[in-house]
């Protein structure tokens, strides 16, 4: 975690104009930004942590071991405390959502981080430099909050203890407490700056020395001057931390292939101990028991509880109850279905007399056509079965040569891995070159930097008091802007309330009304048919007496027409009901030969996929056969040329030998050729150790082919039993998930019975508020007349025109 700072490390470091890399440490500013990038764009579900961390360093190009260092701990540290930040900023932005930034989230999640985790390992003065690079206003912000005990200890830590352990979170708040001295002046400095309170103290004194008040305050402060401080001496540049020693890693240990040697020895002693058994106990010295001769009945026995062991262990599921026998009720039908079944039989006679009147004139029909038709359709289905099948068993063929090939391509990718690794390797000490080469150039550059440094806190105080002067300026002209606004507002309420008071002096004025009607006179309006009240009253009498007659016509009328639908409807009703008899009967008599027709058709079918499939197996057993045979035949072919190449070089060593030699005697000839015929019988014993090996190795293969066709039809069985079980697993969650279901929709209409029930009181007390409201406000209103009653409007008769005649005819 910790980091080497600089003393020009406060501003971000400058990358070489070459090759854009960053080979000396970064300054505060930058090396946050970079981490709060690294933060934003990690997503889990596309990519792992390490992974995105190397991948945002390369990117970064952040080649200082501190930087990495200090970026992938904050970083790896922030995802693993996530929950624990995210409810310390949940209650932060609840109390300080106004004054706070929600864009600044993951800042603070940084901040608060390297805070409670990482601040006795950083040290204060290295974070303090690192709060300062920020906005004063944010930091200030959120370390006041952050220090305050009365929020850790009421708001922060009920949301802690919702994710931890009560023990680990007053830990934490401990050592978040423990710094609260030392980041008391760090926060104070950051209101200085924030709020500006030096020069409002200055203003204040400067008025009070000016005289701004009455002559007893002016005899008081008229000797005031400053006081006569001394000024703080600049602070000088922090020193550079010497960078730690180089942390060196010993070498991986090199694994020898094949066993070792103490594996060696095992293997060694083992032989030697079964070999000395073999001659202490030969074959000739076994014994038969007596025992062994007499009658048991243990293989019986072993029979008996194997059985009862597989009952035991055998699974039966829960039988299902027969199906109960078809309803033999009839349907009861409305009058639009049995309208519809009509027509629809009509139509049907309608074509069977269309065709039998065609078969008359015509003196044929379509029934081979159709019988042809349906036997081409089923040889149809027939060849697409097959097909399907055939298909299949390609493809199961397909698989097994892509798995080869699959294995085949990761063997092929594990070398090609090797050897990137060997050029990765390589091409990270050529880079570690260069960034030695690269640290030594911005030495320089660094130096120069640090000179240029001199006139930033000059300059940074001129622009604070330009601010603190603009910010002055514009609060006193908003006051003046408000008094404005509000003296406005005062003088249009006094119009608008005289106004009102005149209009409703205008409105009490009295008026007569005076409204006489005789309902025997007609109007003379000069239209026809007109008449009086009392004429058309008996007009319209005499009309509702002539509609009643009418309605009880047309009441008989529709009676007697559904008395003549009704009979017409039950009479198709029998009819249908003698229809579909007939139809019942034929339809049983068709789905019999159906079923016979499908079973012949469903043996036919079976025989010929079993025929299919036999065949299929033996074509493949024999290419399997040939592959394995041709294999063993190379496997023998490369043994045996390595074999002649061997017995080849021993005999040209020998003859080389011979011939350096040749100058010895005949005994030593006689022991080279001695020599020679021992190496040619010990050649061909190899040879024959490796022929019974390969006829060994032949039968095994063979051996090996019938077990895994015998593993096969076990794993077979064992798929059938396990889907019987899976059934009957899949039933039970079928069970579980609709009393699930059930006892949801219980407690969802419970939930929703007692959430009506609260918006029903809420609602009535809202009710309740609101007439209490509206009361209060009738009272203050009654209230509010009866005082303007005394002061209403009185009519000027000695003018010719009033002020709210006035003012009406300046609005005209």
């Amino acid at each position: 975690m910790d980091r080497p700072h600089s003393a020009d490390s406060d501003r971000p470091a400058s990358s070489e104009s070459g090759k854009g890399t960053t080979a000396r440490p970064m300054g505060p500013e930058q090396l946050l930004e970079v981490t709060e990038g690294i933060y934003k764009s990690f997503n889990p579900a596309q990519v792992t942590l390490d992974t995105h961390a190397d991948n945002e360093v390369k990117r970064q190009q952040i080649f200082n071991s501190f930087d990495d260092i200090f970026v992938r701990q904050v970083f790896y540290g922030v995802v693993r405390y996530r929950q624990f930040l995210g409810s310390l900023l949940d209650s932060f932005y609840f109390y300080n959502g106004g004054v706070a930034n929600r864009d600044d989230r993951d800042m603070y999640k940084i901040f608060a981080y390297v805070t409670i985790f990482r601040m006795e390992e950083l040290s204060y003065p290295s974070f303090r430099r690192l709060v300062i690079c920020k906005d004063p206003q944010k930091m200030f912000v959120f370390f006041k909050y952050l220090f305050d005990e009365c929020y850790l200890k009421e708001a922060v830590r009920d949301e802690w203890l919702k994710l931890y352990d009560k023990e680990f979170v007053d830990e934490t708040i401990g050592k978040i407490l423990v710094w609260k001295p030392d980041m008391t002046e760090l926060i104070e400095d950051l209101e200085d700056k924030v709020f500006l309170i030096r020069k409002k103290t200055e203003e204040k004194e400067a008025a009070l020395s000016a005289g701004a008040g009455s002559a007893a305050h002016k005899a008081a402060y008229k000797h005031a001057a400053p006081f006569n401080l001394s000024h703080p001496r600049p602070k000088p540049l922090p020193v550079e931390d010497p960078p730690p020693p180089p942390i060196r890693v010993k070498a991986v240990p090199k694994m020898k292939e094949g066993p070792t040697k103490e594996e060696r020895a095992i293997k060694a002693a083992k032989e030697a101990n079964r070999k000395a058994m073999e001659d202490k106990y030969p074959a000739s010295a076994a014994f038969t028991l007596r025992t062994l001769e007499r009658p048991s009945n243990i293989d019986r026995i072993r029979a008996e509880i194997e059985a009862d062991m597989a009952r035991e262990l055998t699974f039966r599921g829960p039988v299902p109850k027969p199906a109960p026998a078809a309803s033999t009720a009839s349907v009861k039908l409305n009058t639009a279905a049995i309208l519809r079944e009509d027509a629809l039989y009509r139509k049907k006679q309608a074509e069977e007399a269309e065709a039998l009147k065609q078969f008359e004139s015509e003196l044929r029909d379509a029934s081979d056509f159709k019988a042809w038709q349906s036997s081409m359709l089923q040889k149809d289905e027939a060849e697409r079965a097959a097909s399907i099948e055939r298909r299949r068993i390609e493809m199961h063929e397909s698989q097994e040569a892509a798995t080869r090939a699959r294995q085949q391509k990761v063997d092929e990718n594990l070398a090609i891995g090797r050897m990137a690794k060997a050029e990765g390797r390589r091409i990270e000490e050529q880079l570690a070159w260069e960034r030695e080469e690269d640290k030594r150039t911005k030495q320089g550059m660094r130096d120069t930097v640090v000179e240029g440094r001199a006139g930033i806190a000059q300059a940074a105080e001129k622009l604070a008091i330009e601010r603190r002067l603009a910010a002055e300026e514009e609060r006193q002209k908003q006051v003046n802007d408000a008094k404005a606004l509000a003296e406005a507002e005062i003088r249009d309420l006094a119009e608008k309330r005289d106004i009102i008071m005149q209009l409703r002096a205008l409105e009490k004025a009295p008026r007569i009304k005076v409204n006489e009607f005789d309902p025997t006179t007609a109007p003379d309006h000069g239209l026809m048919e007109h008449m009086s009240v009392l004429e058309l009253r008996e007009r319209l009498g005499a009309a509702k007496l002539k509609a009643k007659e009418e309605e009880e016509r047309q009441r008989s009328h529709i009676l007697q027409q559904k008395s003549d639908k009704e009979s017409i409807i039950m009479e198709k009703a029998s009819n249908i009901q003698r229809i579909r008899m007939a139809q019942a009967a034929q339809a049983h008599v068709r789905k019999t030969k159906t079923q016979e027709v499908q079973k012949s058709r469903s043996d036919q079918s079976l025989k010929k996929h079993e025929d299919e499939v036999l065949l299929l197996h033996s074509k493949l057993e024999a290419k399997r056969n040939a592959a394995a045979a041709e294999r063993a035949r190379l496997a023998a072919e490369d043994k045996v040329i390595k074999f002649e190449q061997m017995q080849q070089a021993a005999g040209a060593s020998a003859v080389e030998e011979t011939k350096r030699k040749s100058g010895r005697g005949d005994q030593v000839q006689g022991a080279k050729k001695g020599k020679f015929e021992f190496d040619y019988k010990q050649a061909a014993g190899a040879r024959a150790v490796e022929e019974t090996k390969f006829r060994e190795l032949r039968e095994g293969a063979k051996r090996e082919a019938n077990i895994r066709q015998t593993m096969r039809l076990t794993q077979a069985r064992s798929n059938e039993n396990t889907k019987v079980k899976a059934q009957s697993v899949r039933m039970r969650n079928v069970k579980g998930d609709q009393k699930e279901k059930t006892d949801f929709l219980a407690a969802y209409d419970e939930k929703l019975a007692q959430l009506s029930r609260a918006a029903g009181q809420e609602s009535a007390y809202d009710f309740a508020r609101r007439t209490n409201m509206a009361s209060t406000q009738r009272d203050i209103e009654s209230t509010q007349r009866g005082k303007t009653q005394s002061t209403a409007y009185v009519a000027n008769y000695g003018k010719t025109t009033t002020n709210i005649a006035a003012r009406l005819s300046q609005l005209q």
